[in-house]
């Protein structure tokens, strides 16, 4: 059964390999995590054509009472591979995921596809039995790691790159971890961050934990710097398919005057350069994240991406009263 079960990762991890536009939320851990958290049902789904797999799509299933399959909810998926016709693929997996949970099971379906926004390619937010709905798509910003050294350097935005050099004339020390005891460590810092600041945010400590622990064959980066017993700074970066992705940090106000934040991005880019070919920058998107936030991500200099409105679908008036609970609950 176990054998089974990695080969079924292994192989789940080779199809996200060959999806441009892979993302955590698909990783196969990710699911288990949002299993053990959350208590949703988690199924995996290969999409073929003459016999050949042309995309996939995770699947989270939540029951409501006595409603098994009450909302389904697929989070930047379904993904096409590289291989495949893109929108056409893509079209077609919508409508299969329609008729299996919406007509077969009545369910309430959402999907946050990874789409374009303002492309050619958003034409499927007008496929038969979908509503566009008002809830923004993932945005983001994606840096190209096989660039040179000296390239990413340059492309850094003028006053990002004027911190750095001030934050390494400092000489400060930086670690990079993939230890247990690091994360452990990062997980208890960044809970009392939240509570002591009152943010409220989907990626939460025991998150943090649980994926963690999943990620066992391409452990989550931790870096950090102190300046002899005072925490500075420190921030976690998951990995998965040939991506990294900034997941959350902790940056404290000694931190903040000398710059740690640059500091410890950078390094993380240098370490990432070895064993990626992306790096997201964790959500960077024009209206929903904070001005400061956007503005210092930015000045990585990637390029930026956001993904059309979420859409969703339902027939019965079980799954439209599911509809309206979602919508009112922000979900």
């Amino acid at each position: 059964m176990l054998e089974a079960s990695h080969a079924e990762r292994t192989e789940w991890a080779g199809w996200l390999l060959r999806c441009p536009r892979s993302s955590l939320m698909q990783a196969w851990e990710y699911g288990d995590v949002k299993a053990k958290l959350a208590g949703w049902d988690v199924e995996r789904i290969l999409f073929r054509r003459d016999g050949q797999v042309i995309g996939v799509a995770q699947v989270l299933c939540r029951q409501l009472g006595w409603i098994r399959r009450a909302l389904v909810w697929v989070n930047r998926g379904p993904l096409c591979l590289e291989e495949s016709h893109g929108q056409a693929d893509l079209g077609g997996m919508l409508e299969w995921l329609r008729q299996r949970y919406v007509n077969s099971q009545g369910a309430y379906l959402r999907v946050a596809a990874p789409v374009l926004r303002d492309s050619d390619e958003a034409g499927w937010v007008g496929l038969d039995g979908f509503v566009c709905t008002a809830r923004p798509g993932w945005a983001s910003s994606l840096l190209d790691l096989s660039q040179p050294v000296e390239i990413l350097r340059r492309n850094l935005a003028k006053n990002w790159r004027n911190g750095l050099v001030k934050a390494e004339k400092l000489q400060l020390a930086v670690e990079c971890r993939t230890d247990e005891e690091a994360l452990n460590d990062f997980a208890s810092r960044y809970e009392r961050f939240l509570k002591a600041r009152k943010l409220s945010t989907r990626v939460t400590p025991a998150l943090v934990r649980l994926l963690g622990k999943a990620l066992g064959d391409a452990p989550p980066l931790v870096i950090v710097s102190r300046a002899k017993e005072t925490h500075l700074g420190s921030i976690l970066l998951v990995r998965y398919a040939d991506k990294a992705e900034y997941l959350a940090g902790v940056i404290d106000e000694p931190g903040r005057a000398v710059n740690i934040g640059q500091l410890l991005l950078w390094r993380a880019i240098a370490e990432l350069k070895t064993v990626c070919r992306w790096f997201d920058v964790g959500g960077m998107h024009p209206e929903l994240t904070p001005g400061g936030i956007f503005h210092f991500k930015a000045g990585l200099g990637g390029v930026a991406y956001r993904y059309a409105n979420e859409i969703d679908a339902h027939r019965s008036l079980v799954s439209g009263l599911v509809r309206g609970a979602c919508h009112c609950a922000g979900i």
